[in-house]
C-alpha cells in the first residue's frame, strides 16, 4: 500500500481542509495512478469527544471536493473516500504510535540486522524517538523495534 508523506502538498492542503471541520487527518492513502482511491481517514481532536459520525465524513468530504474543484489537487478520475480509521487501525506516524500507547497491537516486518522477518503481538509500552516496544502477549519479554523496520503495524482491538 502507497504511503503520503505528511509534508506533501496534498497532505497539508487535506489537513487543513479537516482541520477547519473541527476534525484531524489521521492518515491519507493516495491514489496509485491517475486514477484510482484518495482515502482520507479523520478522527476527532479531542479522544473524550464521540467517534466520527457519518456526517463528519460527508461534510469532509464535500469541503475537500469543493476545493478541488477550484484548485484541482486531486487527479482527475480519482474516487474520494472519507472515514474514520476504524479500532483497528494502522499505525504508521509516530503520532499513531503515541496515541496507541497501552492499547494491543499487531506488526510485522523485517529486522535490518539479521534480514529476518519477525510478527508481533502484544502490548504497546513505550514509544521514543523511532524505537516501538511491545510487550509480547502471553511472555514476559518486550520487544523493541525500530520504526524503519515495520511493514505493517495496527491496533490489535479485541472484541469480546
Amino acid at each position: 500500500m502507497k504511503h503520503l508523506n505528511t509534508d506533501s502538498p496534498l497532505w497539508r492542503t487535506i489537513e487543513k481542509i479537516v482541520r477547519a471541520q473541527g476534525l484531524k487527518l489521521y492518515d491519507l492513502d493516495p491514489p496509485s495512478r491517475s486514477k484510482g482511491t484518495l482515502r482520507v481517514y479523520i478522527f476527532r481532536k479531542n479522544a473524550a469527544q464521540s467517534e466520527v459520525s457519518h456526517e463528519d465524513c460527508v461534510r469532509v468530504s464535500k469541503s475537500i471536493s469543493r476545493f478541488d474543484e477550484e484548485s484541482a489537487i486531486i487527479p482527475n478520475e480519482t474516487v474520494l473516500e472519507v472515514s474514520s480509521p476504524g479500532v483497528n487501525r494502522r499505525l504508521r506516524l509516530p503520532d499513531h504510535f503515541h496515541s496507541a500507547l497501552g492499547e494491543r497491537i499487531k506488526l510485522s516486518g523485517k529486522r535490518h540486522d539479521s534480514g529476518k522477518n519477525f510478527s508481533l503481538k502484544g502490548q504497546l509500552v513505550a514509544f521514543d524517538k523511532g524505537l516501538v516496544q511491545v510487550k509480547v502477549n502471553s511472555e514476559e519479554r518486550t520487544e523493541s523495534v525500530r520504526l524503519d523496520e515495520i511493514r505493517e503495524a495496527r491496533v490489535d482491538f479485541k472484541f469480546e
